[in-house]
């Protein structure tokens, strides 16, 4: 875990004056742009969320407020194998952010969260592995073909349904044509 922040309890020997009036008059700005996190060599497709990340402090004049920042980061191990080199292992990560104002005159409770900027993360007990590889000329063809093979396959069942439409809608005209000498199977079956 990663933290920087101001804890419960200050150590007034080690911390400039100038930092403790503004600990006490509750102007205490996190602002922070995160303009790198990675956990290991880049490799294509990975993209690394918190790159170039800006965060600003929402400052009310008049009030003693601050903020916590907090960022949870899980670790995916990965495996990327290249077609033709060697493999490279590094770290996926994917992050969830909570930003929290804090009152720091009216916080009393030793159990409310600290302003400051915390970062935690964690590994998950799986790894990925990416590799590229390349489809034979076989593959492409057979992939081709049962392409071809769906689009004769849905314009047949089109032609089918617009056929059976055709014909439902013969049927029902015909069967609706007047008795007394029209044209159609209804005239011929009454006389």
């Amino acid at each position: 875990q990663i933290q920087m922040g101001v804890n419960h309890f200050l150590r007034h020997h080690l911390v400039p004056p100038e930092t403790l009036s503004r600990v006490r008059a509750g102007d205490l700005n996190f602002s922070h742009t995160i303009n790198g996190l990675s956990f290991g060599p880049k490799f294509p497709g990975l993209v690394d969320v918190l790159d170039g990340r800006n965060k600003t402090w929402r400052h009310i004049p008049g009030w003693p407020m601050t903020e916590h920042f907090q960022y949870d980061v899980h670790l995916i191990p990965t495996h990327y194998q290249p077609l033709g080199a060697e493999e490279i292992f590094s770290h996926q990560y994917s992050v969830t952010e909570y930003v929290k104002p804090i009152d720091i005159k009216g916080r009393r409770d030793a159990g409310l969260a600290s302003a400051g900027i915390y970062l935690s993360y964690d590994i998950t007990p799986f790894a990925v592995k990416v590799s590229e590889f390349q489809k034979p000329w076989i593959h492409f063809l057979t992939e081709c073909c049962a392409i071809l093979g769906g689009i004769f396959a849905f314009t047949g069942m089109l032609d089918n349904l617009s056929y059976r439409a055709s014909k439902l809608v013969a049927r029902k005209m015909t069967s609706t044509a007047p008795l007394d000498g029209g044209s159609g199977i209804a005239s011929d079956l009454s006389q």
